[in-house]
């Protein structure tokens, strides 16, 4: 995880997501699990939808069922300040919030 700025979303004080810099790419990354955060961001329009559940291959061949994928990374264009301030309005309509939080100490 970068060591840069990060922000944490939070469900019934609860971290669902984090949002963090990613200056090497000139974007800001959102990686939650929480299906319901991004379900309001697409119902919002402030993300598009993502791709479908992928296609469980096994070594055997392909078995055809579908899974979703347990981790999901939104990329948003940096700044990282007007990430938060263009999520935070609905988020916090919605009853969730946004946290400025210190990046994870290493070691």
């Amino acid at each position: 995880m970068s060591e840069n700025s990060r922000h944490a979303i939070l469900h019934e004080d609860v971290e669902v997501g984090v949002l963090y810099e990613m200056p090497w790419h000139g974007q800001v990354c959102l990686h939650t699990e929480d299906a319901d955060l991004v379900n309001l961001l697409l119902e919002e329009g402030l993300v598009v939808p993502r791709r479908p559940p992928f296609l469980d291959a096994a070594e055997d061949g392909v078995h055809g069922g579908y899974r979703p994928r347990p981790q999901i990374n939104l990329f948003f264009d940096e700044p990282l300040a007007e990430v938060v301030e263009t999520l935070r309005p609905p988020l916090e309509r919605a009853g969730w919030s946004v946290a400025s939080t210190l990046p994870p100490k290493r070691g």
